[in-house]
C-alpha cells in the first residue's frame, strides 16, 4: 500500500510535489521503506553516494526519517536515511527524551534511483536489533521527510502532522500500524 506524506501547513516545495512511502516486513524482521519523491528531483540538494556510515545531524539536509514505537511503550527509535547511504539511529526513552545511540550488528542497506522526475530512496532495517519493537503486539510507525532545495529552503513531509511547528517525533505523527497479524 503506497502511503501520502504531505508538506507541513507552513511550508512549501517548488521542485517537489509529491512524496509518497511503502512499507513492507519479511518473515526474518527485516523492513523496507520504500520512498518516492516526485517532480523537479534536479530542484533538491542530494548528498553524493558514499560508503555506508553512520553520521549525525542528517536532518539537516535532505533526508528521509522513520520513527518506530511499540504500542504502550514511550520509548521510540528514529532512523535517518540519507541520499549518500549515510544513516542514523537513535532511540529516545520518551518524547524527545534522552538520547541513546543504539550499537546494532547488522546496518541498514541504503539504495537509490533517480529517473527522470522519480527518486526512490530504498531502506532494508532489521528490527531484531530494536529492543521490544519484534515483541509488540502492534508497533506505531512515523514516516517523514526533510528536503532541501537547491536554494537552501528546507520543506518538511509526514504522514502526518501535529502543531504549528514540524515535529516528527510528535506521537500523533505515529499514524501507521503495523500489527503482529500482519508479520510474516
Amino acid at each position: 500500500m503506497s502511503l501520502k506524506l504531505t508538506c507541513h501547513p507552513r511550508d512549501y516545495c517548488a521542485a517537489i510535489d509529491r512524496v509518497t512511502a511503502m512499507i513492507s516486513i519479511s518473515p526474518d524482521k527485516i523492513l523496507t521503506v520504500k520512498y518516492m519523491l516526485r517532480g523537479d528531483v534536479d530542484g533538491l540538494i542530494l548528498a553524493d553516494h558514499t560508503a555506508p556510515q553512520r553520521e549525525d545531524e542528517l536532518w539537516e539536509q535532505t533526508c528521509l526519517e522513520l520513527f518506530l514505537q511499540a504500542d504502550g511503550s514511550d520509548v521510540y527509535y528514529e532512523w535517518n536515511l540519507s541520499p549518500s547511504s549515510a544513516w542514523a539511529l537513535y532511540a529516545f526513552d520518551a518524547y524527545r527524551g534522552e538520547r541513546v545511540l543504539p550499537e546494532i550488528a547488522s546496518l541498514p542497506r541504503i539504495r537509490t534511483h533517480h529517473e527522470s522526475d522519480i527518486y526512490t530512496l530504498l531502506a532494508d532495517i532489521d528490527l531484531k536489533e530494536l529492543s521490544g519493537i519484534t515483541e509488540a503486539q502492534q508497533v506505531n510507525i512515523g514516516l517523514s521527510a526533510v528536503l532541501e532545495e537547491a536554494s537552501g529552503h528546507k520543506s518538511y513531509w509526514a504522514l502526518a502532522h501535529a502543531g504549528e511547528k514540524p515535529d516528527f517525533h510528535n506521537r500523533d505523527c505515529f499514524t501507521y500500524q503495523l500489527k503482529a497479524a500482519d508479520t510474516p
